[in-house]
């Protein structure tokens, strides 16, 4: 995918729990519930907005996460989930953490060159779907 650019605002933030994992997604365009509750919705999200997902084992729980044990994958939206970049390095760490409810962290992710870091909050996404 190239360098990863100027990173956008979020302005849409989910978490959900899908085999055993939770994964929280952070997207600079507009998305709602009920649309990440489609198997493969990333194609289908704004064309060129960015976003990041981030993934770990089980439950959320109030404690830090290595990177690559744990993921921060970052695609582009309108296009296939095949095109994400994975970070090599990182760290995310969770400040608030509620199964199947609100939560909040810190993370910070390298890309080769590219780093992304920032905080997050995200709302429980009842039957959201990988992307």
């Amino acid at each position: 995918m190239g360098t990863l650019g100027a990173v956008q605002p979020t302005v849409s933030s989910y978490v959900i729990s899908n085999s055993g994992e939770s994964l929280v997604y952070l997207s600079s365009g507009p998305l709602t519930c009920p649309e990440i509750m489609v198997s493969r919705w990333l194609g289908s999200a704004t064309a060129g907005s960015q976003v990041l997902e981030l993934v770990i084992s089980g439950d959320p729980k109030l404690k830090s996460y290595a990177v690559p044990d744990s993921e921060a994958n970052y695609a582009a939206g309108g296009m296939s989930s095949a095109t994400e970049k994975g970070a090599s390095s990182g760290t995310i760490v969770f400040t608030e953490a509620a199964t199947h409810g609100e939560v909040a962290g810190t993370i910070e992710a390298k890309y080769g060159t590219a780093k992304v870091t920032g905080v997050f909050r995200a709302t429980f996404c009842d039957g959201g779907q990988g992307y």
